[in-house]
């Protein structure tokens, strides 16, 4: 009898959490108002980390970024190398991961 009401809280609180991350992994993607320098971020932070390099960004956004109209949009990525290749072979060579730096465009002899 115990064993069938801890299935029961179990499958429940696994339906909740199911809601929950639909819920909050459906946001949309943040909008810049028009006129803004946007400026994309992308960091190999996860987690708590990503959280609260997410805050640091909307407080810019909402602070120096609306007075100087530049929006900062924030994107978090694990797999950093993965981003690099994307961004390259997109031919966006400007958008560097965060704490890399650029690489130079190497010139051909013609």
């Amino acid at each position: 009898m115990l064993t069938r009401w801890v299935k029961r809280i179990v499958f429940a609180l696994l339906g909740l959490a199911g809601i929950v991350f639909v819920i909050l992994g459906s946001q949309q993607p943040q909008i810049a108002p028009p006129g803004y320098t946007v400026v994309e971020y992308w960091e190999k932070w996860t987690g708590n980390e990503a959280l609260q390099m997410q805050q640091i960004v909307n407080d810019f956004n909402q602070s120096v970024g609306r007075q100087k109209k530049i929006f900062v949009r924030f994107m978090s990525m694990a797999s950093i190398e993965q981003k690099t290749l994307i961004a390259t072979s997109a031919t966006q060579p400007g958008k560097t991961p965060a704490g890399r730096r650029p690489v130079p465009r190497q010139r051909h002899a013609e």
